[in-house]
C-alpha cells in the first residue's frame, strides 16, 4: 500500500475499475518479485500503450497536463515540491519557474487518447511533436534535470532521457528519497519529514544518516532489501519505546522507539486474523484482505475512519494518523470488531467447543493478538472475570474485545 497510495492506484468510475485492478496487481507483483524502486520508477517513465496490456501507463492521470504530471513525478519520485514554482519563483526553496517549466518539458510529448475498448486508454509518446510553454516569454522550454543541466533530446524519447537521470548516481533525490520512505515505514516519521518535501528550509534531522542510507541503497543498485536489513537489526531500531526520565520528551533523537497506531488495513488485517474470521468489504469477494484492496475508495467504514486515504493525490500525509471519535467508536462496537468478536463463529467459537480449559483458551487469544502468552497475574485475573460471569461464552466475548482494544494490540511499540 506504501506505493500504491502515491502512484494514482485509484477507480473514478466503473469504466475505468478494470485497469485499476491491472494497475496495482502489477504494482503488487513488482514487489514480490523483487523489483527496486529504480527499476519500477523507469517502467513507469518507460510505460506505453493500453492500460491492461501496459498497467504502468495508469500513472498517467486522464486530462492531466504535462505540469501537473511533473508535479507528481518530482513528489513521488524525487520527494520535491515544485507546485509553488509554476506561478512565481519558490518562496521557500530554489526552484524557479524555469525550473518547473523545463522539468515539465520532460512530459510536454505524452499523450494519452482513448482506444476501442473505452475501458482503457492509450498513452503514447511523440518525439517530434509537444512543447512546454513558459506562460511569461510563451517559448517553447527545452527539457532540463532540476539543479541540472539541459540534455540532449533531439529525436529520443524524453521520458527515456529523464528516467537515465533519475536512477543515476548524477541525481541527488532519488536515493536519499527512497531511504527516507523506507526510514518512515519503519519509525513513522522521516529523516526528512514530510517524507516528499525536500527543501533548503526543511532540512533532514540526521543528514549524515540520510546521507548514509542513500549510498548504501546505491551501492545496493537500488534494492531495499539490505537497506530493510540494516534498519531492522539496528540497535535504534530494537529500542524500547519506554522513554527514559532524562529523554521522556524526546521525539527526534531516537532514544527510545516510537509509539504509533496500526495503519487502517493492517489493523482491520490483524482483527480478521485474530477472530479467524474473513471481512466482507464493498465490491469485493469475502476474503479479500485490507492490504490487498486495490482501489483507494474503499468505501470502507473502518478503514477511513482509520485514515485509508482515497489517493486523490500523491502527498504522503493524505493518510490520516491522528486519533478521532469514529475511530474509537469503530473499536467499542463497530461491524468488524462486533464479529470478530462473536463467540458464535471464528476463533472463539472453535475454542469454546474445544476441550481446552479457560487458562489455554486465554492463552491462545493472547498469543494471537501479542504474540506473548498472558502472565500469571493476567490469567488470574480472566479466570477470576469468567468465574463471575453465568454465561461463558459472552464473558470470553468481553475477554477479546478487552485485548483488542488495549494499547498493546492497536499501536506498533
Amino acid at each position: 500500500t506504501k506505493w500504491a497510495d502515491v502512484l494514482h492506484v485509484r477507480s473514478f468510475d466503473a469504466i475505468d475499475r478494470k485497469a485499476m485492478i491491472r494497475y496495482s496487481e502489477w504494482i503488487q507483483n513488482s514487489m514480490k518479485a523483487g523489483v527496486t524502486p529504480a527499476k519500477l520508477t523507469a517502467d513507469i517513465l518507460a510505460a506505453e500503450g493500453g492500460a491492461f496490456t501496459s498497467p504502468a501507463t495508469n500513472f498517467y492521470k486522464p486530462f492531466t497536463p504535462s505540469e501537473e504530471i511533473a508535479e507528481d513525478f518530482a513528489q513521488v519520485f524525487l520527494g520535491i515540491r515544485i507546485q509553488c514554482a509554476k506561478c512565481h519563483d519558490h518562496p521557500f526553496d530554489h526552484w524557479t519557474m524555469d525550473d518547473y517549466y523545463s522539468f515539465a518539458a520532460f512530459f510536454g510529448r505524452t499523450y494519452r487518447k482513448n482506444s476501442e475498448d473505452r475501458r482503457q486508454a492509450l498513452v503514447y509518446s511523440d518525439n517530434s511533436y509537444g512543447e512546454v510553454k513558459h506562460p511569461k516569454t510563451h517559448e517553447a522550454v527545452a527539457p532540463k534535470f532540476l539543479g541540472g543541466v539541459r540534455p540532449q533530446t533531439e529525436g529520443l524519447d524524453r521520458r527515456a532521457v529523464l528516467a537515465d537521470w533519475v536512477v543515476s548516481g548524477t541525481n541527488p533525490w532519488f536515493a536519499r528519497n527512497v531511504a527516507n520512505r523506507v526510514w518512515e515505514h519503519f519509525f513513522g516519521a522521516g529523516l526528512v519529514s514530510p517524507v516528499d518535501d525536500f527543501r533548503d528550509s526543511n532540512p533532514p534531522t540526521h543528514p549524515h544518516l540520510l546521507e548514509d542510507l542513500a549510498n548504501r541503497l546505491v551501492e545496493c543498485d537500488f534494492d531495499i532489501k539490505p537497506l530493510i536489513r540494516d534498519i531492522a537489526g539496528s540497535t535504534v531500531y530494537q529500542l524500547s519505546c519506554t522513554p527514559r526520565d532524562p529523554d521522556r520528551n524526546d521525539v527526534k533523537n531516537y532514544s527510545h522507539y516510537p509509539i504509533r497506531r496500526l495503519d487502517a488495513e493492517v489493523l482491520a488485517d490483524s482483527l480478521s486474523q485474530v477472530g479467524e474470521q474473513a471481512v466482507k468489504y464493498p465490491y469485493y469477494p469475502l476474503g479479500y484482505r485490507a492490504m490487498e484492496l486495490p482501489n483507494g475508495r474503499s468505501e470502507d467504514h473502518f478503514l477511513t475512519a482509520f485514515g485509508r486515504p482515497d489517493r486523490e493525490t500523491v502527498c504522503a500525509e493524505e493518510r490520516q494518523r491522528q486519533p478521532t471519535l469514529s475511530q474509537g467508536l469503530a473499536l467499542m462496537n463497530g461491524q468488524i470488531v462486533q464479529q470478530v468478536c462473536d463467540s458464535s463463529r471464528g476463533r472463539l467459537n472453535r475454542l469454546l467447543k474445544s476441550d481446552n480449559g479457560d487458562s489455554n483458551i486465554v492463552s491462545e487469544i493472547y498469543m494471537a493478538a501479542f504474540c506473548r502468552p498472558p502472565s500469571s497475574d493476567e490469567v488470574d485475573r480472566h479466570l477470576a472475570y469468567l468465574a463471575s460471569e453465568k454465561d461463558r461464552g459472552e464473558a470470553m466475548e468481553d475477554i477479546l474485545w478487552a485485548v483488542l482494544n488495549s494499547k498493546e494490540f492497536l499501536f506498533q511499540h
